[in-house]
């Protein structure tokens, strides 16, 4: 197959000089991690990362304390908006099981059917289902004999 070419871009001062790497994973069960491109935002706070996929792939961006996370489709060009620089403290980086808390990756001027778009409506939708009739699910699940 053939890949195609996807390119991220953005920009945020606040995290100039600093390196920024896109990772996949080669094993969804083990989460092995494969490094897809990184790139320095520059002094204007301007970044941009080019990488080649032939079909959809989750994305992760490790940012200090969160993890910012997206799919990144075939041939699409993706201009991010970075959450707020929260650096860890020294508990934090000297702790050996500390996790970044995951978030969705935020868009400038997102499409309006756009994968990521879709998926984000759709979680928000059934946590709000699962919220407002978990007694029901649970007593369903509890005679269900699983």
């Amino acid at each position: 197959m053939f890949s195609q070419t996807v390119k991220v871009i953005g920009n945020d001062k606040s995290r100039a000089g600093k390196e920024l790497i896109f990772y996949t994973w080669s094993d969804q069960i083990t989460y092995q991690k494969d490094t897809i491109c990184s790139c320095r935002i520059k002094d204007n706070g301007d970044f941009s990362c080019t990488f080649s996929i032939h079909e959809t792939m989750p994305v992760t961006i490790p940012l200090e304390y969160q993890s910012a996370f997206f799919y990144a489709e075939p041939a699409k060009v993706y201009q991010i908006k970075l959450p707020a620089l929260i650096e860890k403290n020294t508990a934090d980086k000297l702790n050996p099981y500390f996790e970044e808390k995951t978030i969705f990756l935020q868009f400038e001027n997102p499409e309006k059917n756009e994968l990521n778009q879709l998926i984000r409506k759709f979680e928000l939708s059934y946590n709000d289902y699962i919220v407002a009739h978990f007694n029901e699910i649970y007593k369903s699940a509890k005679h269900s004999g699983v």
